[in-house]
């Protein structure tokens, strides 16, 4: 949020719902409007060595519910139009290119 202060172009990611929390608390104690990107977890999977890091058990972003929630949080806090990125990891690597 700093960085944001100092006129740069940064995107906070955040993958939990109180990420998000912290980030529109914070945001308004600095004073300035975050840049904002969602990690969300597909229900799809990939393939390959790292099949099991993805697909709705995945532990990192957030599900559609939770994608949901975030966006109705945004808009609650006028902050809809903060929302830049949405970001997403159908298996954490990819070892071999010729399993995709």
């Amino acid at each position: 949020l700093l960085g944001r202060k100092l006129g740069k172009q940064v995107i906070l990611v955040v993958e939990k719902l109180e990420e998000l929390e912290e980030t529109i608390r914070t945001s308004k104690e600095v004073g300035v409007e975050p840049l904002i990107g969602i990690r969300v977890r597909l229900t799809s999977k990939g393939a390959g060595k790292w099949t099991t890091s993805g697909g709705e058990n995945a532990k990192f972003g957030l599900d559609t519910i939770s994608l949901v929630a975030a966006s109705e949080m945004l808009k609650a806090q006028g902050l809809a139009h903060c929302l830049k990125l949405i970001h997403f990891h159908v298996g954490s690597q990819v070892p071999d290119i010729s399993t995709i």
